[in-house]
């Protein structure tokens, strides 16, 4: 069976295409098939080698504008393009004259012809009324020039037409990445656009001072959407890791060797603080499940090894090394 190709319009979308003419499923060719749940590269195959509908896949039914059958898959192409900037097809009847002239080309093979005939016309013209043979000049040579000239005008313009109809693609397909990446910041940085701007936290971080820890808490919960925003920022490998860069942002190491997070050992119990409710927040913005209870235990742990901060378990070691090296000595 012949293979043959259907260039169609889609009606919902208003786009062209080129699908197999067997994907057509009534006379007038105004509805026609498209395979669901298949892969692009999958759907382009059947198109390519005009593979008709089967049972191995699932099709829905949409309505197209049939414009033109093809037996060629290349020609199909071919037309397709036209179709998407012109919005309209070439016909191949011989009869030009009733043609519509679509493309460049056509127009100055259409006006070409015309001139010729014109031309032919005038040297008729002249020829029944100069009587003197020896008069006429020979017309064949200037036919000959003027013709070469429009078919390298024509070749030009073809030219121009095939690099516009590529740099329209090209366009669509920067547009389309474009929105893409659109979508993605849009769905990247939804911490960033809940906080208003004329709220500030102005005081220094890390809290170094236990009057620093209270000035900040006479801020809260005021300006808590922007300390939870600035904590919120901060990154980590792990959550527990993110838990522990937050309170390193909030605390310097001195003023965390002053908190637990019950408030056991004589310490202060950082859990009743109006900063245990910011942290709190700024934690779910990483881990929205987390319940108040993985959080505070992680924040006791890591109060707890505020002593290891900065370094410092490396420094006790290194100390107690030497001062086991000073006894042995003597």
């Amino acid at each position: 069976m012949a293979q043959s190709w259907d260039l169609i319009i889609w009606t919902n979308e208003n786009s062209p295409d080129v699908v197999p003419s067997s994907w057509a499923i009534n006379e007038d060719r105004s509805l026609y098939v498209w395979p669901v749940n298949v892969k692009k590269s999958k759907i382009l195959s059947m198109i390519s080698n005009c593979i008709p509908p089967s049972s191995k896949h699932n099709y829905e039914e949409l309505p197209a504008k049939h414009k033109k059958t093809i037996t060629s898959l290349q020609r199909a192409e071919k037309y397709l393009k036209r179709l998407e900037v012109t919005s309209s097809v070439e016909t191949e009847n011989n009869d030009e004259e009733n043609n519509a002239v679509c493309t460049t080309a056509g127009i100055i093979q259409h006006c070409s012809q015309r001139q010729v005939a014109r031309n032919a016309l005038h040297h008729q013209d002249t020829d029944e009324v100069l009587s003197n043979p020896q008069l006429q000049t020979p017309s064949d040579p200037q036919h000959r020039d003027t013709n070469e000239k429009i078919c390298q005008i024509e070749n030009q313009l073809k030219k121009l037409y095939e690099f516009m109809v590529g740099l329209e693609l090209h366009v669509i397909e920067i547009k389309n990445d474009i929105k893409t990446m659109k979508n993605f910041i849009d769905r990247s940085t939804p911490i960033l656009q809940d906080y208003p701007a004329n709220e500030k936290w102005n005081l220094p971080l890390p809290i170094t001072s236990l009057n620093e820890f209270e000035e900040g808490e006479n801020l809260l919960p005021n300006l808590q959407t922007d300390l939870v925003k600035m904590l919120s920022l901060v990154g980590g490998n792990t959550f527990r890791h993110t838990i522990s860069n937050m309170i390193k942002k909030l605390l310097s190491r001195d003023v965390a060797l002053r908190f637990s997070g019950t408030g056991k050992k004589g310490k202060k119990n950082f859990s009743d603080s109006k900063y245990f409710p910011v942290l709190t927040e700024a934690a779910r913005k990483i881990n929205p499940l987390a319940t108040d209870q993985e959080i505070k235990k992680l924040v006791g742990l890591i109060l707890a090894g505020a002593g290891d901060w900065n370094g410092n378990y490396s420094r006790k070691k290194t100390n107690e090394q030497l001062s086991v090296d000073n006894i042995v000595e003597l």
